[in-house]
């Protein structure tokens, strides 16, 4: 499959059911999206409520009503985030490690015991690829990421884990 990704204004509404995977992309393309985004019939899990955390500490400003999710501010590329704790969602690491190497300060992600299990290396090479600088022991978290992306073409396996590809 090959894939083109171009900047470009996205307008609408869509309609998901409840879904984990759903919220953590609708939650994180909210952020970076701008201002005022309202995602409803989200699946609220600690998974989830990692995700929320994340971007908030990529300075979103998000409030949480039942089951809607309101960012009301996006995340402020350039924000002081020294440390960004996951929890154990691979979901969130994975894709918040995508949104670290757009920041030019270095960030840390990391998670509990369990996501310091999990491979990351063929994304950390992807965004080496283009410019990323990516500290990490054996391709798994605690990882460093350096940003100011150069952008370019990115091959990754899309067998491994289709998180490695919403992070890109």
């Amino acid at each position: 499959m090959n894939c083109k990704v171009e900047k470009s204004t996205i307008r609408g509404e869509i309609a998901c059911p409840s879904n984990k995977s759903y919220t953590h992309r609708g939650i994180f393309l909210a952020s970076l999206a701008g201002n005022n985004s309202k995602i409803e019939n989200v699946l609220l899990s600690a998974d989830t409520k990692a995700t929320i955390e994340a971007c908030k500490k990529f300075g979103a400003i998000i409030e949480v009503e039942k089951s809607t999710i309101i960012v009301k501010e996006s995340i402020k590329i350039g924000a002081n985030v020294p440390e960004i704790n996951t929890e154990n969602s691979g979901t969130t690491i994975r894709i918040a490690i995508g949104i670290a190497s757009l920041f030019s300060e270095e960030i840390t992600l990391t998670g509990d015991e369990s996501i310091q299990k999990r491979p990351m290396q063929p994304l950390l090479d992807a965004l080496s690829s283009i410019g990323a600088k990516c500290i990490s022991i054996d391709g798994k978290p605690p990882i460093k990421i350096k940003g100011e992306i150069a952008g370019g073409e990115i091959t990754i396996p899309g067998n491994l884990s289709s998180q490695f590809i919403s992070s890109l």
